[in-house]
């Protein structure tokens, strides 16, 4: 490796006067580097996989409580609902709305 590094060197002279400690840290600081991309790709996947899980229990709540057509009436207006606190919001009007059509009016204003 040392060879490796010392022809790298001849190409680059700024790397020459790097000491084999501060070489040993660059490669570890950059296997590091190497999971985070998929880190963020699974993370970003289980988030719109739980968004996705939300919405399907809120259209089953909905079924159970105000049956199925206003269910899927919920179900389209959230179908591209991302934020999770909207989600919680639809989630306590499903408890607290006496009417199927106060809940869906909640689920189309709530922030």
């Amino acid at each position: 490796m040392l060879r490796r590094l010392g022809d790298a060197a001849e190409e680059e002279p700024a790397q020459t006067s790097r000491s084999l400690p501060e070489l040993r840290m660059t490669l570890a600081d950059r296997v590091a580097e190497w999971p985070k991309p998929y880190i963020q790709q699974g993370m970003s996947l289980g988030r719109e996989e739980g968004i996705a899980q939300q919405r399907l229990m809120l259209r089953r709540q909905t079924a159970l409580r105000f049956g199925t057509a206003t269910a899927d009436r919920l179900a389209r207006a959230l179908a591209t609902e991302t934020n999770p606190d909207r989600l919680s919001t639809v989630a306590e009007a499903i408890v607290r709305c006496p009417t199927s059509d106060e809940l869906l009016r909640v689920a189309a204003t709530a922030p």
